[in-house]
């Protein structure tokens, strides 16, 4: 633990501090006969006591008017959360309500619900970050590219606005998931495994990933020991991720399916939550709340503290009880009997 100065200078006039060891800031008493003035070893105790109490005091003011600080410091800190990084989808199909399978019909529009896919991951995200008060975060929006907006902080006021900032603006046609996967990843480069990790991708589509970036997704996932999350918010035209389905001819050229599939391929805990209304995304995230749990290590950066009141505060206590003493000063010897 360090300790700075701002006015460093100040430190030199810290020879004043002995003045009170020549001349006491008190009144001097006329006595017209020395010999007759008792010689007392408590007030010679007391004397000795004020004059170190005016020391201290003088020596407080100064390092108080010299700025001392403590600098930047690193203290080690525990909870219960995880390291999460979210992959929040805006393309343009998030910009559209949800839909949902009527199991005697075609595919139907949610009317019950009708805030836009990205409106209600804002509101479920900001929440689910409010309750996770010991997790770090980090941000990336995608569509056409990633976007990295966070790294993982324990900042939630920042990852709070990021997220509100997210569904302003136009989105784009496109959703690139394998760039997004590979940013993503590229935040636990270099970081100590002191706690859980997980990738949450927040996204209504999927996307076919050529081998070779399949094979290196699946390589830092393992190297990281990664958990993966997929919240997938249905939209038109999406048939859902049914196991059923699934297995149904031609299902690996839908990109949703193939995603599905690949994730289960990786080797990592991997877990997906189709939501079609607000209820099942509050839901989804409820979940992964308690599942993402467990015990963390994690540095915490204390900013600089001055000392500065401190210093004066005990230059004050140490002041308190000459003021009390000068109070019962003595400005001229009496003898008994003698009259003004």
């Amino acid at each position: 633990m360090q300790i700075y100065f701002e006015n460093l200078w100040v430190l030199s006039m810290l020879p004043l501090a002995i003045l009170p060891w020549f001349k006491l800031p008190m009144t001097p008493i006329q006595v017209r006969n020395l010999p007759i003035v008792p010689i007392e070893k408590e007030s010679n105790l007391i004397e000795l006591l004020v004059r170190l109490i005016l020391t201290l005091t003088l020596i407080f003011c100064l390092l108080g008017l010299s700025g001392p600080f403590y600098g930047q410091r690193t203290a080690v800190s525990t909870g219960l959360g995880a390291e999460i990084v979210l992959l929040l989808d805006r393309s343009r199909s998030m910009d559209q309500p949800y839909g949902k399978v009527d199991l005697n019909r075609s595919l139907i529009i949610n009317t019950r619900e009708m805030t836009t896919k990205k409106e209600a991951a804002k509101s479920v995200l900001s929440n689910f970050v409010s309750k996770r008060p010991d997790d770090f975060f980090g941000l990336i929006n995608f569509s056409s590219r990633p976007i990295r907006l966070f790294p993982l902080t324990r900042s939630h006021n920042s990852i709070q606005g990021a997220i509100n900032a997210s569904v302003h603006g136009k989105s784009l046609a496109e959703t690139d998931i394998a760039a997004v996967l590979l940013e993503g990843l590229s935040f636990f480069a270099n970081r100590s495994y002191t706690a859980s990790r997980v990738l949450m991708l927040i996204s209504d589509g999927g996307a076919q990933i050529d081998p070779r970036t399949r094979q290196e997704i699946t390589e830092l996932s393992n190297r990281y020991q990664v958990s993966i999350y997929w919240i997938y918010l249905r939209g038109r035209g999406s048939p859902g991720l049914s196991e059923g389905q699934m297995d149904s001819e031609g299902s690996g050229a839908v990109p949703e399916f193939f995603l599905h599939k690949y994730f289960q391929s990786i080797g990592v805990p991997y877990k997906v939550y189709e939501a079609s209304d607000n209820d099942q995304l509050k839901n989804a995230l409820e979940e992964i709340d308690k599942l993402q749990k467990l015990p963390t290590r994690f540095q915490v950066i204390i900013p600089p503290e001055s000392l500065s009141k401190t210093a004066f505060l005990l230059a004050f206590i140490f002041f308190t009880p000459f003021l009390i003493l000068s109070m019962f000063e003595v400005n001229r010897w009496e003898l008994p009997g003698e009259q003004n």
